[in-house]
């Protein structure tokens, strides 16, 4: 079986490549000047991504080398290992895992940073050591690799115009080293932020469910009417959905409630005592229990117009229930 690419083809993929590292470097400048000259996007995750730019930035730069080498090197004699080559493949296989692992990094920061609703803080050392991590786990891998002599570019010309290991998977070892010097990694990564947003995206679905629970309220007290419902949407504030005669707000956010917590926007102070019963009946009263706090807040949608709080003590009026 026949398993190489022609010339014609690399020659494409060359040019494709060359373009599209050109822009990426151009990307990764401006990210980078955005995070130096513009102080309000400094915080801990854009740092984080900051080093994820600079090891994608690498990896571009390795693929510009090799698409010179295609040009120069590759197109008389394309199954070539030159030491261009090896400085090529040592290059981007070293960004390549450095990228997957500030990928892995980040995924996990924001997960514990939704999943707590807070912004969690690093210390110097916790960063020094995401640093030590980040790089220091793909130099050495790539430093062993080329130790063996295994970077370069294999007969069969799987890499295309780039060049990364000169062994196949028919070698012995051969499966080992892809895993080891990229693809293993690669699959780790794609796998760890899955779970992540899975879990995220079960955590909200469960969450939204029982605010959704709290916030649905009947009666027959009900006295505002509309003429039209989308008339009622209208008067609903952005981001505000209309439930009855009255609209609701259900997100999210850091200040509400550092154990994860739920704001949800309701009319009056029979809601209120509603409210709190549902959570006494729901939690019941365990003195060992831990408390959550619900900030409520109040609108008349026909009458003032506009968002108020249903008290003169605002934000530090809450309810307390139990889990």
């Amino acid at each position: 079986m026949n398993l190489t690419f022609n010339v014609s083809d690399l020659t494409i993929s060359a040019r494709i490549t060359t373009v599209s590292s050109s822009l990426s470097l151009l990307g990764g400048l401006i990210i980078i000047w955005s995070y130096q000259c513009i102080p309000a996007t400094r915080n801990q995750v854009r740092a984080m991504f900051v080093n994820l730019t600079v090891a994608d930035m690498m990896t571009a730069f390795g693929q510009e080398i090799a698409s010179i080498r295609w040009y120069n090197i590759g197109v008389n004699n394309p199954t070539s290992s030159d030491s261009l080559c090896g400085v090529q493949s040592f290059l981007t296989t070293f960004s390549s895992m450095a990228s997957f692992f500030w990928t892995t990094f980040i995924a996990i920061y924001l997960f514990i940073c939704v999943w707590y609703s807070t912004d969690l803080h690093l210390s110097r050392s916790q960063c020094f050591l995401l640093q030590c991590i980040a790089w220091g786990i793909p130099g050495i891998i790539t430093s062993t690799a080329l130790a063996y002599g295994v970077l370069g570019n294999n007969g069969f010309t799987l890499n295309g115009v780039w060049c990364w290991l000169n062994i196949t998977f028919k070698d012995k070892y051969g499966i080992l080293w892809m895993l080891l010097t990229g693809k293993g990694w690669e699959i780790l990564t794609y796998l760890i932020t899955a779970s992540l947003y899975i879990l995220l995206k079960i955590r909200t679905v469960l969450k939204v469910s029982f605010v959704f629970k709290l916030v649905k309220i009947t009666g027959p007290e009900r006295t505002l009417q509309c003429s039209e419902i989308s008339l009622c949407q209208a008067d609903c504030p952005y981001t505000f959905k209309l439930h009855g005669d009255y609209c609701y707000r259900i997100f999210s956010k850091t200040y509400c409630n550092v154990a994860g917590g739920d704001l949800a926007t309701i009319e009056r102070k029979e809601e209120e005592a509603y409210i709190e019963s549902e959570l006494r009946q729901i939690h019941g009263n365990v003195s060992a229990g831990t408390p959550e706090n619900y900030w409520l807040d109040v609108s008349d949608i026909l009458t003032e117009g506009e968002w108020r709080w249903m008290s003169e003590e605002g934000e530090s009026r809450l309810i307390t229930g139990y889990t």
